[in-house]
């Protein structure tokens, strides 16, 4: 494997999985050779990947401890990975050039993916949504009582939130009218996803009990 990319592509890429799924995880990195760099994460049934455009001369993959990734310093606008094996990856970044051994196994993170690509049922802009959540985030009277946010879409995108004392709610009209979702998020999970979110437009959706959202490469 070897791809040159965007080093502050792949460092949102990396923060975003540690927000999603955890710091204590492990990345499958893997190059295709269309031109693109796919970084996955998955566990106890929550699972994210980002497609970011790549420079790939060489295709493959490798399983990286996202810990030991979030120490790369990035020295300059892109970073080259390389791996000759699946046991241990190379990476440049300007005048810096490091070595990071593999972990862990790509079985684990495949088996945590969707068993359908999703059709997002409902898009906005990104704003939209972020001033929604922002609207509804309050300090809970009593820690750790806030009961979730609730998301509806259809002709409006509603956002409501209790903690069993007070009520906050924001419904704003959407520009099309949009399938229709009703789903409870933990406040935490969704302050933390959508906080990563630099696209403009936002795709939210729900199947079998699993939310989906999608923004741009992520």
């Amino acid at each position: 494997m070897k791809a040159e990319l965007d080093s502050e592509e792949f460092s949102n890429a990396i923060k975003a999985c540690a927000t999603i799924v955890g710091a204590d995880i492990d990345l499958l990195i893997t190059a295709i050779e269309k031109g693109f760099v796919r970084i996955e994460a998955g566990l106890n049934s929550s699972y994210i990947y980002h497609t970011l455009p790549a420079k790939v001369k060489e295709g493959g993959k490798i399983v990286i401890p996202l810990q030991r990734l979030m120490g790369i310093p990035l020295h300059s606008e892109e970073i080259t990975l390389r791996a000759d094996t699946e046991k241990e990856l190379t990476f440049e970044s300007g005048s810096f050039l490091g070595k990071l051994k593999a972990g862990g196994y790509a079985d684990s993170i495949i088996a945590n993916r969707p068993d359908k690509k999703f059709k997002a049922d409902a898009s906005m802009s990104s704003d939209m949504f972020k001033l929604a959540l922002s609207k509804v985030n309050f300090g809970s009277a009593i820690p750790g009582a806030q009961m979730g946010i609730r998301i509806q879409t259809g002709e409006d995108l509603i956002v409501s939130t209790t903690d069993q004392y007070r009520a906050s709610i924001y419904k704003e009209e959407l520009a099309v009218k949009q399938d229709t979702i009703d789903v409870l998020m933990q406040p935490d999970f969704l302050q933390g996803v959508v906080g990563k979110v630099t696209y403009p437009e936002i795709s939210i959706g729900v199947h079998r009990g699993i939310f989906h959202l999608s923004a741009g490469t992520m």
